[in-house]
């Protein structure tokens, strides 16, 4: 009796653990939900210049996360880069996709080593998102972004 005791408990146990890395993860992509402009980026310990920055906006849509990925989309300029997003299961990490069309139409082809980026949250408030980027180089970039 007493271990299927302790097998119920066990199994209940996990199963709010589970809730609730559900119920961050959710919650995380509800507060993304909407468009993000990029304020500051910081590559390589150098501030890049507001021209490169400028209006460069995150789309996150709504999404239920149990349907991974979510949709999103990076725009500048009237250009527009479609990617899906997944988080994880301490939610303080993002994946993000690209959809690798539009660097074709350019004649480049990337692997799906290079379209995917591994954000880590640094910050993340009501109004602001603070994620950092280490690419294959070693690299980090520090993207600052607001609400809109």
């Amino acid at each position: 009796m007493k271990r299927l005791t302790f097998k119920i408990s066990v199994l209940l146990s996990a199963a709010l653990f589970i809730y609730g890395c559900a119920k961050e993860r959710q919650n995380l992509v509800n507060d993304l939900e909407g468009s993000w402009q990029v304020t500051k980026e910081v590559y390589d310990g150098e501030v890049s210049p507001d021209s490169l920055i400028s209006g460069i906006v995150y789309k996150f849509e709504n999404c239920k996360i149990k349907k991974d990925p979510c949709d999103g989309a990076i725009v500048q300029d009237g250009k527009s880069q479609a990617f899906t997003y997944d988080v994880n299961d301490d939610a303080d990490e993002l994946t993000l996709k690209l959809d690798g069309s539009l660097f074709a139409s350019f004649g480049f082809e990337l692997t799906e080593a290079e379209l995917t980026q591994v954000l880590s949250i640094v910050e993340k408030t009501d109004t602001k998102l603070v994620l950092d980027y280490v690419d294959a180089e070693n690299i980090l970039t520090t993207t600052t972004l607001e609400k809109l």
